[in-house]
């Protein structure tokens, strides 16, 4: 399998992590290491049971987006 970049857009933040879920489904698991579906199921769980919140900067996926593509990398 080739291996996908893992930013090839010029989008930032949020508009970022949008088009990361709805880009090819491969770009997803390559960046996130889990499919779009566990993503927003990981999500979800976080914001019911550990009262993960968005805030006026950064929204949940985002904040998940981050620390999955950091600890992806080592």
């Amino acid at each position: 399998m080739k291996r996908v970049q893992d930013n090839d857009s010029e989008m930032m933040g949020h508009k970022y992590t949008l088009e990361l879920m709805q880009r090819n489904h491969l770009q997803c698991v390559e960046v996130l290491h889990m499919s779009r579906e566990s993503f927003v199921w990981l999500c979800a769980y976080f914001r019911v049971n550990y009262s993960l919140k968005d805030n006026k900067n950064v929204w949940v996926e985002k904040k998940m987006a981050m620390f999955f593509m950091m600890t992806g990398h080592n």
